[in-house]
């Protein structure tokens, strides 16, 4: 039988929250209120890793933040995501409204990706994750969550699909994790 593994992140009043289906084994490796680094296995397969992200909002926390996620993932040789809301914009075409992208952010986040050979996965639901719920010239759109994975061409996390979930009791999208087409025998009563 097929089924669809899932991880799910939720940022809850400046933290983190997981959850996860039993399609899923994981070891959480370190845990805190930006980053929280696990290991997974499927089906007693070889181990992938995954960092869930919450980028510090202030400023001047940036810069340090995504430098030491560089060096984190520069050193791991496996498969590989992160789930995050990066509290940057990567580029103006990922904001409508309010003011222009800080490009100084958006360079620390996209040396990330550069550096790391990292990809952006398309999440389908949406084009922004991020809403400050004003109306007409007030309001304001922006990408700042998403899936990112390296480009290990083995990468199982290269098939996952990212779902953007309503915004319910906060200004964020969930993002849902879809991990497809992994086997799993139903259990007999």
């Amino acid at each position: 039988m097929q089924t669809t593994s899932i991880l799910t992140m939720l940022v809850i009043v400046g933290g983190l929250a997981l959850w996860w289906n039993d399609e899923v084994s994981i070891t959480i490796h370190s845990a805190g209120r930006n980053l929280i680094d696990i290991s997974t296995t499927f089906e007693n397969e070889e181990h992938s890793f995954c960092s869930f992200v919450y980028g510090p909002p202030q400023k001047e926390d940036k810069k340090e933040f995504w430098e030491s996620m560089t060096n984190i993932i520069i050193d791991l040789n496996n498969q590989w995501c992160i789930i995050d809301d990066s509290n940057i914009v990567a580029k103006q075409g990922k904001k409508d409204g309010g003011n222009l992208v800080d490009h100084l952010q958006a360079n620390w986040f996209n040396n990330l990706l550069d550096i790391c050979g990292i990809m952006d996965m398309p999440i389908q639901g949406g084009d922004f994750t991020w809403l400050n719920q004003r109306v007409e010239d007030d309001e304001i759109q922006e990408k700042i969550n998403g899936i990112l994975v390296n480009s290990n061409r083995n990468n199982r996390f290269c098939n996952a699909i990212g779902v953007m979930e309503p915004t319910i009791g906060s200004y964020h999208s969930p993002i849902v994790c879809l991990f497809k087409g992994l086997s799993r025998e139903k259990k007999k009563l």
